[in-house]
């Protein structure tokens, strides 16, 4: 499996993707690539992916290791346009991708139950974007 990321350095209007791939049942890490590039998507809310996927591609065109799954800091159903920077990198690359991110977008959302292993994909109101 694989983690994903994209750091911005807007004084120097560069983005970094990186790709850590990982054994998924140690977690060891088995490989790391990245790619620095200029930014070449202008920045327009709810868009990232057009900004971050290129980057992130060239990363993984450096891969040695292609991973089952990959993980990114990202939206991917849970975006207000059904199609995040997880379905964005998933479709693109043929390979399931988990968007995971830190806060959401838009919406409200059931808590999920404190066990391991819960889960939950239903979205209790969702706004239009044209709102």
């Amino acid at each position: 499996m694989a983690g994903v990321d994209v750091a911005y350095n807007e004084q120097s209007s560069e983005v970094v993707g990186a790709f850590t791939v990982l054994n998924a049942d140690t977690l060891e890490v088995l490989e790391v690539q990245t790619s620095i590039e200029p930014i070449s998507f202008a920045y327009i809310p709810g868009l990232f992916s057009f900004r971050e996927v290129p980057t992130l591609l060239n990363a993984f065109n450096k891969l040695t290791i292609v991973p089952d799954l990959i993980v990114c800091d990202g939206h991917g159903i849970a975006h207000p346009r059904r199609f995040g920077l997880a379905c964005h990198l998933g479709v693109t690359l043929d390979i399931p991708t988990i968007g995971c991110r830190k806060t959401k977008l838009l919406g409200e959302f059931k808590e999920l139950a404190k066990h391991r292993g819960a889960t939950s994909n239903q979205i209790i109101r969702v706004r239009s974007l044209a709102s």
